[in-house]
């Protein structure tokens, strides 16, 4: 479990990202693959990742661990290129990253390469960090650009209504915000607290590729026979598809709209966002 603790600075200046991030993408997607965590929503990008899969990007998950994130990967100044700005992370914060992970495990030489500051391990880590992206990211740019926009149309909105808390409220289903403490589930089964100290947060919305043609959106759009499903079965086919979560308040179950919900893929943003509104109102009514 992870607690971040805020601080009335840290709730100022705390805001949603307003564009998505190629290098968060980038190191969570590498994240979820290094850790092998199960994510049945993004088998179809699994199964064409491997496709487009070179052997030697595996060694990009000798910088991970299941409880840390390499911060040079995405701490990537802006307007440089993966490549570049990837192999000049090894100067700023990435040796003492990589030290600090081989306290916990032993390094493979790859990764104690970088360590020690070896030129030509960090030249090959600016190309499998490039390669990776082409393969990984690029494909599906347009798809993440659009939801996050979509996330950022939709929190504006809710801070407008509901404020902060609304917000931190309903980050993740397995989120809990209670204030000034926003818990969050990790694998490691240890607590780690972390103080914002002033500093503020940046939400940014995980990557949730979902090429078209997956099985879960055909299952809501196929045509109505003779006798409709219950209203059950199409809110649960909708959360199933990553189009809404739920909420229970009571005896009440409430749905909300996810972003995907709002930018399905070929409909556009607005259009998304309408279609899904009427199927709530549809299902609640």
């Amino acid at each position: 479990m992870l607690r971040i603790r805020f601080t009335d600075r840290d709730l100022a200046l705390t805001r949603v990202a307003p564009a998505a991030d190629m290098s968060a993408e980038l190191s969570l997607s590498l994240h979820l693959l290094a850790t092998r965590r199960p994510e049945s929503r993004l088998g179809k990008w699994r199964e064409q990742l491997g496709r487009r899969w070179k052997p030697r990007s595996a060694m990009l998950f000798d910088l991970f661990a299941a409880t840390d994130l390499p911060e040079f990967l995405i701490a990537r100044p802006e307007g440089r290129d993966t490549a570049e700005a990837t192999a000049d992370g090894m100067d700023r914060d990435g040796r003492g990253y990589l030290r600090g992970l081989g306290r916990l495990r032993r390094l493979t030489p790859f990764a104690r390469d970088l360590a020690n500051g070896d030129h030509r391990s960090r030249v090959l880590l600016g190309d499998l960090t490039a390669e990776y992206q082409s393969a990984a990211i690029t494909p599906y740019w347009e798809q993440i650009d659009a939801v996050v926009a979509a996330e950022h149309q939709y929190r504006t909105r809710q801070l407008a209504t509901g404020g902060l808390n609304a917000v931190l409220a309903t980050l993740h289903p397995a989120a809990r915000w209670k204030p000034p403490v926003l818990s969050l589930p990790m694998s490691s089964p240890c607590v780690t607290e972390l103080p914002l100290a002033g500093r503020g947060l940046v939400l940014h919305r995980r990557l949730r590729v979902r090429p078209p043609g997956d099985r879960r959106l055909r299952a809501y759009g196929r045509p109505a026979r003779a006798h409709l499903p219950p209203a059950s079965q199409h809110a649960s086919i909708l959360a199933d598809a990553g189009l809404t979560t739920k909420q229970r308040q009571g005896g009440t179950v409430l749905h909300h709209i996810t972003l995907l919900g709002e930018v399905l893929l070929q409909g556009g943003v607005e259009h998304a966002a309408q279609s899904a509104t009427r199927t709530l109102q549809a299902e609640t009514n």
